[in-house]
């Protein structure tokens, strides 16, 4: 039933933390998973459960329904944009001094952020992290945290089935740094409301024995973290129920009877939990969450049944939704007759002859709570720690909330000093400061502590004793002889407190000025302000800008207690974003007033931004095969795709091919997003023959006024395909798999084969040649549809003898560059590339595309070559291509593969040559008629960037895209 909060420090402080792990014997199992960035820091949070007299015999006690168990954290960007993976801890201490606080410790990475805390969430989170993405909402992430229930919450902490409540709390805009104050407050809520239902009274206690409860028409879901329209920050409560979409409406009921019937005949506390419902329609009342209580009426022998609605009745009846960390106490104060023979018959009903009262509050609200069995007297804090000064109605600090369900309501006791002894420099006030000394039953009283000045010279104590019936509850107040000291960053009209400034501005456009205000008291006092860069990049000052915390204003005084900043950056320019297009630069400052024993400080961030939008994963070049293609766009601000052009420089027709699911359309819009930015999505029209050309596309900025100036992307299209890096090398030659019946090679990093001879191939063909002595009408032949066949001659084998008119490399990549065989590859006319047909029959290592190595890709410059083995003659023996060479060149690269001195056949005639001393490997670029090759040599020599016309048997080693 309470609100806990939540504080963090820095672990650079030695801290009560480190001491409570030995003394609780908490064990650092390590198991957290933690930011791995290199720029992060550990920060240390303390989780506050404040104390309650609740007795611990119920099946859940306060410290079950506050037991933390596990920590969840998730990062969001100021934009509200998902930034990081979940963070994780299982080490929670308890503080040896205090037992209400449990502190742990985890990494999280430099950087401001909103930050959302779970608690006792990790099943759910793993369960749902995988459908979130960085850039994704906080609305679109939290939306996903859905726990389902369809029976009863296990509310025996003792059984094996307990899951610890999941609890939901936010810090707002905090920057996490080595300079990131301590003590950041947030109010962890639990996502399910509580009942309890109570006999009252004689007048129900003498004519029922309270024997089941029934909750009927319950949530079989519920969420962890409420809508954000349904929380209210400045009050720390929610207003509605967030109830999810998929959540079913469950008829039920829920029975809770036996042990659930926590004192004998009289009442169940600590066993109902559900989640939220919304409140019952009047005409519809077949739908409304309720209860169904069952008991035996005097004098009866067979139980007898009574309908509870969740509502409050004076003049009118007021339906109540269910609501997250409020608790619903069913007072029953009067039985008048039977109820009806079955639950059913009961559901089906009014309520008739029971009088119930439904006292509602919220835990947020009322932290400390004692119970009789009964009726409930609870406070919103129950020890008060205040300065010297005189206290009334208009201070914040002093503020204290009673409710209680007994019927006549509760009052003051009396106000007295250790000794027992009558104060009159203490009492209570309302909000408009009239004295007050009782309140209502079934409401909340909010008061003020009103204190005299404290001229006494040493502190004193004043116990408020209030009473409710045989409830009693004793708030304790220390005054203290220091004055108080107040410090606040307001806004320039001095209305509301701030914590930072955010100016945007387009680039190299200076943003406007914007003004804040500091007021502190006692206004004789002189206020310290210190500037520190936050990040990389410090908040430039424009020259005629104020700028706290340097020269005059270090130290602050002024009669009047308050000073006005006027503050104005520095416009960001474009090299200023050389490295980073989305640079912020932050600055904090700080103020801090001293009293002579006491600092306060207070910090105000100062951002600056400007709006920016790029590109990321864009290709040199696109083929025009058909395919479809994506880009991202990266920004920090909404943007809209204003036109899009092409410009052919071959060819006839659209070089699009747009499908419905496709956005590279005019119109098209995007929101912030930076990483990795918005997904950009297109297909290319299949005309590889002749169609290449440009396409123009330009962006802009759909605000008024513009944010950022119109940005365009050029993409080129082209009919010659240029691949991108390749990803790793085949483990081995292409060789004849015996039992398959056709061609195949081993995948990257298997080297089962890496010492097979393979088999050759034409510059261009698909069909594989035996290595097996000199070329005859019986020479093996594999055909690219599989099995083995015979050539006539040398001459007849197929392979590509088109030449290549020119090529047209787009920026940063020459011929070299370009894969010609894979585009030429035709299996009926048997050419093309060997590996990308292998791929497209089935035939290569599963789940990858393969294709040729273009020839830039046997360059050593990302990968030396070295000689291996000894070289000389070999006569090879299997015509499949298995028979294994130790000689040979390693390459260190990707997949480090081993390219065996394989040998060849030479052209006209395909006498084998070279088997042991030499190899070549063809490529799949070409040149006029020629195809590129790399070549290996017994005399340390590697040769890449060679050309021959293609009638020569080469080696083929494939390489994964």
């Amino acid at each position: 039933m309470k609100t806990i909060e939540l504080y963090i420090r820095y672990s650079l402080i030695v801290s009560l933390s480190i001491l409570s792990g030995f003394l609780s014997g908490s064990c650092q199992d390590n198991d957290d998973i933690q930011a791995s960035d290199t720029d992060a820091a550990m920060v240390t949070f303390s989780v506050k459960v404040p104390g309650s007299s609740t007795p611990s015999t119920y099946a859940l006690n306060t410290n079950d329904e506050n037991e933390v168990k596990s920590i969840e954290i998730l990062l969001f960007d100021t934009n509200g944009k998902y930034v990081y993976q979940p963070i994780f801890s299982n080490v929670i201490n308890t503080d040896p001094i205090d037992s209400k606080i449990k502190t742990f410790t985890v990494k999280v990475p430099e950087g401001t952020y909103n930050i959302v805390v779970l608690a006792n969430s990790r099943q759910p989170l793993s369960n749902t992290s995988g459908s979130f993405s960085v850039g994704d909402t906080k609305a679109s992430v939290l939306d996903k945290l859905i726990i389902t229930n369809a029976g009863k919450w296990n509310a025996n902490s003792a059984s094996g089935g307990y899951i610890p409540m999941p609890m939901w709390g936010e810090i707002a805009s905090i920057t996490i740094n080595q300079s990131t104050p301590a003590n950041n407050p947030v109010n962890l809520i639990r996502m399910v409301s509580k009942i309890d239902v109570t006999l009252t009274g004689t007048a129900a206690t003498d004519n029922l024995k309270l024997k089941s409860i029934r909750l009927y028409n319950y949530n079989n879901q519920g969420r962890i973290a409420p809508d954000a329209a349904n929380w209210n920050q400045s009050q720390n409560i929610v207003t509605n129920p967030s109830v999810p979409s998929t959540s079913a409406l469950t008829l039920g009921p829920l029975l809770y009877d036996g042990t659930s019937i926590t004192t004998t005949d009289v009442s169940s506390i600590g066993e109902i939990y559900t989640f939220e419902a919304v409140k019952a329609n009047p005409s519809s009342l077949g739908n409304a969450t309720c209860l169904v209580i069952g008991g035996i009426y005097t004098g009866d022998s067979q139980p007898t049944y009574y309908r509870v609605d969740f509502a409050q009745t004076s003049s009118t009846t007021t339906y109540l939704s269910l609501l997250r960390n409020h608790h619903y106490k069913v007072n029953i104060s009067e039985v008048s007759g039977p109820g009806l023979a079955t639950p059913a018959d009961a559901f089906n009903s009014r309520p008739v002859n029971i009088k119930a009262e439904i006292i509602e509050w919220n835990d947020g609200q009322i932290s400390d709570i004692v119970f009789d069995g009964q009726y409930m007297l609870g406070v919103s804090q129950g020890e008060f720690t205040l300065p010297r000064n005189e206290l009334t109605a208009s201070n914040d600090n002093n503020a204290l909330s009673i409710t209680t369900d007994y019927p006549s309501g509760w009052l003051v006791d009396k106000i007295v000093d250790t000794g027992g002894s009558s104060i009159s420099w203490l009492s209570l006030v309302s909000l408009s400061g009239t004295p007050v000394v009782s309140g209502a039953s079934g409401s909340t009283t909010n008061v003020k502590l009103k204190l005299t000045e404290n001229i006494s010279g040493s502190a004193r104590i004043g116990f408020i004793h209030l009473k409710a019936g045989r409830l009693a509850y004793v708030v304790k107040v220390t005054q203290g002889i220091n004055t108080d000291i107040a410090l606040n960053i307001k806004n320039a009209a001095g209305t509301n407190n701030i914590t930072e400034l955010v100016f945007a501005a387009p680039i190299n456009t200076q943003p406007v000025s914007q003004q804040f205000r500091i007021k502190w008291s006692p206004a004789s006092f002189t206020v310290t302000s210190v500037n520190s860069a936050v990040g990389s990049a410090a908040f430039s000052f424009d020259g005629a800008s104020d700028q706290p915390g340097s020269g005059a204003l270090l130290n602050i005084s002024d009669p009047s207690g308050e000073k006005l900043f006027t503050i104005r950056p520095t416009a960001i320019v474009s090299s200023d974003l050389t490295s980073n297009p989305f640079l912020e630069k932050i600055s904090k400052v700080d103020f801090t007033l001293f009293n002579g024993e006491t600092y306060l400080s207070k910090s105000i961030f100062l951002r600056q931004s400007t709006y920016n939008l790029v590109f990321s994963n864009v290709s040199s070049s696109y083929w025009t095969n058909g395919s479809a293609y994506t880009f991202n766009v990266r920004s920090n601000a909404n943007w809209r795709i204003k036109s899009i052009s092409q410009q052919l420089t071959s060819g006839t027709g659209s070089l699009l091919n747009l499908q419905v699911s496709d956005n590279l359309v005019v119109g098209a819009t995007g929101s912030s997003n930076t990483n990795p930015g918005t997904p950009v999505t297109f297909r290319v029209a299949s005309n590889i023959v002749s169609l290449a050309g440009q396409l123009t596309v330009v962006f802009e900025s759909p605000d008024s006024p513009k944010k950022f100036d119109d940005v365009t992307l050029v993409l080129n299209l082209s009919n010659e395909y240029y691949p991108a890096a390749h990803k790793g090398w085949a483990g081995s030659n292409i060789y004849y798999d015996t039992a398959a019946g056709h061609l195949t090679f081993d995948d990257t990093g298997v080297t089962t084969h890496k010492n097979y001879q393979g088999v050759y191939f034409l510059g261009g063909s698909l069909y594989g040649i035996s290595p097996v002595g000199d070329f005859l009408t019986s020479t093996v032949i594999y055909p690219p549809l599989g099995g083995t066949t015979t050539m006539a001659t040398w001459g007849v084998i197929p392979y590509l003898t088109v030449t290549l008119a020119g090529s047209n490399p787009p920026a940063g990549k020459s011929r070299e560059d370009r894969a010609h065989l894979y585009e030429m590859t035709d299996g009926p006319t048997g050419v093309g590339d060997i590996c990308k047909y292998l791929t497209d029959k089935g035939w290569a290592p599963a789940g990858k595309k393969w294709r040729m190595p273009t020839s830039s890709e046997f360059y050593p410059a990302s990968g030396a070559y070295t000689m291996a083995g000894t070289f000389g003659n070999v006569t090879s023996t299997q015509t499949n291509g298995s028979f294994s060479f130790s000689m040979g060149y390693n390459k260190a690269d990707i997949g480090a593969p081993f390219f065996p001195a394989a040998g060849y056949r030479n052209l006209g005639t395909g006498i084998l040559i070279n088997t042991g001393s030499n190899a070549c490997y063809w490529s799949s670029s070409s040149i006029d008629a020629s195809g590129y090759f790399i070549s290996f040599g017994n005399n340390n020599a590697v040769n890449p960037g060679q050309s021959i016309v293609r009638g020569l048997g080469f080696s083929v080693r494939c390489v994964v895209e």
